[in-house]
C-alpha cells in the first residue's frame, strides 16, 4: 500500500506491521482506529470519519467539527488504508486533527477526543466525559460548525505562485463566486 518512492511507504509499512500484530495478539468483535494528527495550520481542529455510519456516530461525540468528503480527496491515509484492507472485517477508523502542532492546547484536544472515543465505545465510564480538556475543546468548538462537507479540492504546486487573501482561516464561510485567492493565471 502506498508509494515506495516516498519516505512515508516505509512507515505505513511498520504501521500495517503494528495494527496486525495488534489484531492478531488481541482478537475481538469490533475495533476502532482513530488516527490522531496536528497540523502546521492555525484553527487546525476537525473529525474525518471513515465510511462507516459507525464511524460517523463516534466522531460526532467529539467536540469538533467534522469533515464529511475529506477521505475522497486524500490518498494515503490511514482510514483509506483500513477500509481496503480489511474489507470485510470489523475494523472502523476515524481521524482526528487537534491542532497545531505548536500549541500546548492539541495536546488537550488530542486527550479530550480520546477520552470521549473510549466513553462512545463504552470503554470507559461516561464520567470520564467530566474533565477540563473536554471543556476547553467544546468551549473553542462552539463557535465552529457542527457538519461541514468538502466538495472541491483545488490542487496547489508551487509553480502556481498561489497566494490566499488575507482574513480566511479554517471554517470561514464562504459563498459561490466568492474571491479567495490569486495564481500565475489569476483569480
Amino acid at each position: 500500500y502506498g508509494d515506495r518512492r516516498f519516505p512515508e511507504y516505509g512507515e505505513l509499512l511498520e504501521l500495517h506491521e503494528v495494527i496486525q500484530q495488534e489484531i492478531d495478539t488481541y482478537p475481538a468483535e469490533q475495533v476502532f482506529i482513530l488516527d490522531m494528527h496536528t497540523t502546521t495550520a492555525k484553527g487546525g481542529v476537525f473529525t474525518v470519519p471513515g465510511p462507516s455510519q459507525e464511524s460517523k456516530d463516534i466522531v460526532s461525540s467529539i467536540h469538533a467539527p467534522t469533515v464529511n468528503g475529506l477521505i475522497e480527496f486524500l490518498s494515503g491515509t490511514l482510514i483509506q488504508y483500513v477500509h481496503e484492507h480489511y474489507a470485510g472485517r470489523v475494523i472502523t477508523s476515524a481521524a482526528f486533527e487537534s491542532g497545531q502542532h505548536i500549541l500546548p492546547s492539541s495536546g488537550r484536544y488530542a486527550t479530550a477526543g480520546i477520552l470521549t472515543t473510549l466513553c462512545r465505545m463504552r470503554m470507559l465510564p461516561a464520567a470520564y466525559l467530566e474533565n477540563e480538556y473536554n471543556e476547553e475543546l467544546a468551549t473553542y468548538a462552539s463557535m465552529l460548525p457542527v457538519q461541514t462537507k468538502l466538495v472541491y479540492r483545488h490542487a496547489v504546486v508551487e509553480q502556481d505562485e498561489f497566494r490566499m487573501l488575507p482574513g480566511f482561516k479554517n471554517f470561514t464561510p464562504i459563498t459561490k463566486g466568492m474571491l479567495l485567492a490569486h495564481d500565475k493565471n489569476g483569480e
